[in-house]
């Protein structure tokens, strides 16, 4: 499967967000979690991070270059829960980043369900930003959220999610990846950022994200949710090295990490016990027959590219589950040569962010240049 895999890859590689996005997002979000904190100095103890596909390595590129990608930040407070509101919470924040707009000469924020969402429209992206405050009952990185109707509050945990995914690629993958991506830059393991690397279980998640986008273009009301997918795929992967294993083993395990306790379906949040991502499919059963109509389909897909010879007849046979991109990939790898084409199929370094030619970006933290805090 050596011409699926490279053809694989290679449509990971275009799902990237491209180096100068990369960097646009990451200024940005350094400079807004600053702006926050240094607002609410001597009035309590603050922080800004990213969650989600950012912190995840798993962002994929808005199809067909239309729309923007988001990055998702958590703004947590230090404060008790007794001591605010739901709405206070939102609307403190909310006066905050109006005022970071207005500094910044943006347009004003608009107000979501849970978050606040900032355009930035030249660059093709937005910040969607969470207030939240400490959820000391549950794990010491577990947050609380408003619920939309300002009811109750919501408990998460993304850090703790993050650290589960992470957990799930083996350490000595990802120093593989890390030493073979050294080697193709002509620099040691230590110069170059983990942020770069991408393993096969980071390219088959954003390989699912985007033949589930094309399967669910005409429906999207029943889409499964990224969450749902990125749980599932961190529970069925098992060191997979290549990414074509990856995609298509994980893909065949997903439905053993499905439970049904007594008459609900049940996925549960390795990083919150008690809170289940396929709770919609109990009032919805449409949501999970789609998911298991489209969990076939890219099985079908990939299994049957592995019979063929070509890249082009392998983007013939996986276009009707990944669109435009399969092509994509195999022009891309027409017209660039076997060093596009991977000379190990699916074996080479995974490289994030680097515009498809090796370029490094300007070397960051994993998840930012730092995690903001207030002191």
């Amino acid at each position: 499967m050596h011409t699926v895999s490279s053809l694989l890859e290679q449509q990971a590689r275009l799902l990237d967000i491209s180096r100068q996005e990369q960097e646009w997002a990451i200024s940005r979000y350094d400079d807004l979690g600053q702006f926050l904190i240094d607002q609410l100095v001597g009035r309590a103890d603050a922080n800004v991070y990213p969650q989600g596909s950012f912190r995840l390595g798993t962002v994929v590129k808005p199809a067909d270059g239309g729309g923007d990608f988001d990055i998702d930040l958590v703004f947590w407070r230090d404060l008790a829960r007794e001591s605010v509101t739901q709405e206070e919470l939102k609307t403190t924040a909310g006066e905050l980043l109006v005022a970071y707009c207005t500094d910044r000469q943006l347009a004003e924020p608009v107000e979501l369900g849970r978050c606040w969402r900032l355009e930035f429209f030249e660059q093709n992206f937005h910040l969607d930003v969470l207030p939240v405050i400490p959820d000391r009952n549950h794990y010491s990185d577990g947050i609380l959220l408003s619920d939309r109707d300002l009811r109750l509050w919501l408990c998460s945990n993304p850090i703790g999610y993050a650290d589960w995914f992470y957990d799930r690629m083996e350490e000595t993958l990802v120093q593989e990846h890390l030493a073979a991506l050294a080697k193709s830059l002509g620099r040691s393991v230590e110069e170059v950022p983990r942020f770069m690397v991408r393993t096969p279980l980071q390219r088959a998640v954003q390989l699912f994200k985007r033949s589930r986008d094309e399967f669910f273009s005409s429906s999207p009301e029943i889409k499964t949710p990224s969450i749902l997918i990125t749980t599932l795929a961190g529970h069925a992967y098992r060191g997979q090295r290549e990414v074509d294993r990856a995609l298509l083993e994980t893909a065949q395990a997903m439905p053993d990490h499905i439970e049904r306790r007594g008459s609900q379906w049940w996925v549960e949040n390795p990083a919150h016990p008690g809170e289940n991502f396929a709770d919609k499919w109990n009032s919805s059963p449409e949501r999970r027959e789609a998911f298991f109509e489209w969990l076939g389909a890219i099985t079908r897909a990939t299994q049957a590219a592995g019979q063929v010879r070509t890249a082009t007849e392998a983007a013939k046979v996986l276009s009707p589950v990944f669109g435009g991109l399969a092509r994509e990939a195999a022009n891309a790898m027409a017209g660039a040569g076997p060093s596009v084409a991977f000379k190990a199929a699916g074996r080479s370094p995974c490289i994030a962010g680097a515009d498809g030619r090796g370029a490094v970006p300007h070397e960051h933290h994993p998840f930012g240049s730092h995690l903001l805090r207030s002191s």
